[in-house]
């Protein structure tokens, strides 16, 4: 900065702070010798300082460095880029500062006791010689001792905080640190910053890699290659590989040492929009040998490798993080282990019975329909797969039936809670979230419900199967008793799971498993364009649009070429024209669209509506925007101690600057949020096509423009059609909704899960 200066002051009052990166704004109260740097139009002794700070508390004694700059709307501030805290030095201040908290439980008299023992030197004494602290009169042992454990945690968060934040790592992360490595974490992560990266969540191998340059350790540094190899794992894993070849591992490898710069550029967790297939290297010899590499990560049971053959019959080393090559092993061996056991609910005559409940039915049955029943009154495991219209709740309701005929004890379950609850309107039974039903800890890594603790029930029916991906799916399967009869129910067309794997593909394609494909749409679902269109759209057919607005209709198309143009149009169409002319309410409507960024994707359709929709002045700023009361927002990873999950959706009912909290109203509960637990949230007025899945709208929302051609494919059109139940409106340009039909080039998914099957169900055969 060409004005950059440093000032001291007094912390009178913080004004904000976001607890997940530190950034503070704050009254201080300059000392008089820094009062001759302020700008000629303050005229107070207080002024505003804006940057990060490690802490803040009212009454700490700081520096700042930084330079005066005029905020359009506040006037003059001080932006800094550093500051560090003055350790008080008279024996008022120092008691005082004692006394603030930074010393849990330390009163103002055992404060003055300490104060009076060692004077000026207190801090030195902490610091150098806490065993003195036990010699001081009138301290009992247990506050002594006290005082000088809080003292050196207050130590190990300052030193590992002023190491980290230069690198962007956040107060909460550092917490985590700390708790995760203990009174060891700074030596640790000096040792090995990769730690960082394999260890900590949501902390990049670019974060770990900027801060190994500095400490001067080597391109080769066995411990980068690892943490490199782990990185690619789980960056494959967020776009569904359950493995990677290890020809393909060893290549980046190479790539990555030869490259000049230490920075690979791309951080772990980036969005799947930015990340393209044609990226990945061609497989080629590499050229060193990894193998020690690799057989060090078994050892540390990070990997495992396995020979695999695919399905052009190839060889291929493959390479999985540790726990997916569990979940694909432990998903066959389940699998064949149910179909093998005998049911728990039996039917002396499995077919009568069905054929019997079938006529009962008040919606009569088609063929396949019919067969679907009976296929569950005698099979183990099924899958009923189909489009929308083709009667899957139907058959859902009769196999309910069926089963109460012999007092089953019956779970239905969905994989998200929109989609359980529709599943439970639809049904008239009881139905919950996945998540729910196996009744996960609140670390999200085990269940209640497990192998040594089976769901007590005789048949368990999923929807919206093809969501699940192969963790949940384990999860599931754990929890089954032997007894019990699975029946899944999805769309396979629609987009696979967000997680890797695709389970239910899998599971059709390995031939073990018994599977009803339903094909006929009914004719109450045929009078609907926008049944008729999603099927049309699924067999690569332009639907033949027709905007008769005198008849109306349940699906539009609206041309527009200018993306810009599009944007306002939906905010139009959202906020007056729907509402207007087909009387639904706002909250009715959904904007699903195919990408993030870009004008008509998710984050500026976002700050769009809200400004339209939501206009609250009430409001707090984090690190994904702003968020103002009543906004409508959406939950973006799992909470299991919250027992709220990706994907839900709320609204914001409380908003508290005080208390630095706000609460969200689910669909079935109420959640208190902390300021520094806002990065879970994002507003909802407009979402991913992906993270749509599994739920239903009265009013979908899809812009069409070319910027998004390469996510534009069949199955993400297919599957935002199909989330819309009374309206659906696409909105953009011809070109890309042709492109979108036409085109049905997908990555296929690395996944060994329906050889496995396979290989076991015919090993089982031949014994």
């Amino acid at each position: 900065m060409d004005n950059a200066c440093i000032i001291a002051g007094i912390v009178e009052k913080i004004v904000f702070r976001n607890e997940e990166n530190g950034y503070t704004i704050a009254l201080v109260q300059l000392d008089k010798d820094c009062e001759d740097q302020k700008p000629k139009e303050i005229h107070k002794k207080t002024v505003t300082c804006v940057g990060t700070l490690l802490t803040a508390r009212p009454f700490d004694h700081r520096t700042f460095t930084g330079s005066w700059t005029c905020h359009p709307r506040y006037g003059q501030q001080f932006a800094f880029t550093e500051s560090e805290s003055i350790l008080p030095s008279t024996i008022e201040e120092i008691t005082h500062f004692l006394t603030s908290g930074i010393i849990e439980g330390l009163g103002e008299k055992s404060a003055k006791r300490l104060v009076n023992a060692f004077g000026e030197k207190t801090f030195e004494i902490l610091d150098c010689h806490p065993e003195n602290v036990l010699t001081v009169k009138g301290l009992s042992q247990k506050t002594a001792q006290n005082i000088c454990k809080s003292w050196a945690e207050h130590r190990l968060q300052r030193n590992l905080m002023h190491f980290l934040q230069p690198f962007g790592i956040s107060l909460a992360k550092t917490t985590f640190i700390l708790n995760k490595f203990g009174a060891d974490a700074l030596a640790c992560i000096k040792s090995n910053p990769y730690l960082l990266c394999l260890d900590v969540p949501d902390i990049s191998f670019d974060t770990a890699d900027a801060l190994a340059a500095t400490l001067d350790l080597a391109k080769d540094n066995p411990d980068r290659l690892k943490a490199y190899v782990v990185t690619l794992l789980k960056t494959a894993a967020t776009h569904g590989h359950l493995y990677q070849p290890r020809m393909t591992l060893e290549t980046r490898l190479n790539k990555l040492l030869q490259r000049s710069s230490w920075q690979t550029h791309r951080s772990e967790g980036e969005a799947d929009e930015d990340w393209h297939e044609e990226d990945e290297p061609e497989a080629k010899a590499s050229d060193q040998d990894f193998s020690w590499l690799f057989a060090c990560l078994e050892e540390e049971k990070r990997i495992i490798c396995e020979d695999l053959v695919d399905d052009m019959g190839l060889l291929i080393a493959a390479v999985f993080l540790a726990p997916y090559y569990l979940y694909e092993e432990k998903i066959a061996e389940y699998i064949l282990n149910i179909l093998c056991a005998p049911k728990s609910t039996t039917f002396k005559e499995p077919r009568a019975t069905a054929e019997e409940i079938i006529k009962k039915e008040q919606d009569a049955l088609a063929a396949e329909q019919c067969e679907a029943v009976i296929m569950a009154s005698e099979s183990k495991m099924l899958v009923i797969t189909g489009g929308p219209g083709t009667g899957k709740t139907t058959i859902i309701k009769a196999i309910i039936h069926l089963f109460e005929t012999q007092k089953a004890r019956i779970e239905l379950a969905a994989p998200t809670g929109r989609a359980a609850r529709r599943m439970q309107e639809t049904t008239g039974y009881p139905a919950k979230t996945l998540h729910r039903l196996l009744k996960f800890t609140s670390t999200g890594n085990s269940c209640e419900y497990c192998e040594g603790n089976p769901i007590a029930c005789d048949v368990i029916i999923v929807d919206e199967a093809s969501m699940m991906d192969a963790a949940i799916f384990y999860h599931l399967l754990c929890a089954v008793p032997l007894g019990a009869t699975v029946i899944l129910v999805g769309d396979i067309f629609q987009l696979p799971s967000v997680g890797p794997g695709m389970v239910l593909s899998d599971i059709i394609g390995s031939g073990v498993v018994p599977v009803v494909k339903l094909t006929r749409i009914f004719r109450q679902s045929a009078e609907s364009a926008i049944v008729r269109y999603a099927h049309m759209i699924n067999e690569g057919e332009i639907p033949p649009f027709k905007n008769d607005h005198e008849k109306r209709t349940d699906f539009y198309f609206i041309e527009d070429n200018d993306p810009d143009h599009v944007a306002k149009t939906i905010s139009d169409l959202v906020s007056l024209r729907l509402p207007a002319y087909y009387h639904f309410d706002v909250e009715d409507i959904q904007v699903l669209s195919p990408m993030r960024k870009g004008s008509v994707g998710v984050i500026a359709l976002n700050s769009r509506l809200q400004d339209v929709l939501n206009p609250q002045k009430i409001n707090v700023q984090c690190q994904n925007g702003e968020f103002r009361l009543y906004d409508k927002v959406m939950q973006i990873r799992n909470n299991y101690e919250k027992e709220v999950f990706n994907g839900d959706i709320g609204t914001i009912i409380a908003l508290d600057s005080k208390a630095r909290k706000l609460t969200v109203k689910f669909d079935d509960a109420n959640v208190d949020y902390e300021f520094g637990e806002l990065d879970e949230l994002v507003t909802a007025y407009a979402i991913s096509i992906h993270k749509s899945q599994g739920s239903e709208y009265p009013v979908v929302i899809i812009p069409l423009v070319m910027s998004h051609y390469w996510m534009l494919q069949r199955n993400l059109l297919y599957t935002g059609v199909t989330r819309g139940k009374k309206l659906v409106v696409l909105i953009g340009e011809r070109q890309a909704l042709f492109h979108a039909i036409e085109h049905t080039t997908t990555v296929l998914r690395l996944s060994s899960l329906k050889n496995r099957i396979r290989s076991l169900a015919q090993a089982i055969r031949a014994l």
